[in-house]
């Protein structure tokens, strides 16, 4: 789906604070991104890591905002 552009959720699981990484020109590039985002939000000497829910997504320019399609990252 070249073309298309993708952005990153990441969620802190502790805290429920979600940032957004991105966009990617396409799916493949968000996907080889997670790696590199899930270091970088952790805190280094921090035990035990913190827990992390990464969801990837379309980026979406409808009126819900860039995000919605990401859809809940509760679920």
């Amino acid at each position: 789906m070249n073309g298309s552009l993708y952005v990153v959720a990441c969620r802190d699981d502790e805290t429920g604070v979600t940032t957004y990484s991105g966009p990617y020109d396409g799916y493949a590039e968000a996907v080889a991104a997670l790696p590199e985002i899930a270091l970088a939000e952790q805190v280094p000497g921090l035990e035990p890591p913190r827990r992390l829910t990464l969801r990837v997504g379309p980026l979406h320019a409808g009126p819900e905002g860039p995000y919605a399609e990401l859809g809940d990252l509760d679920d």
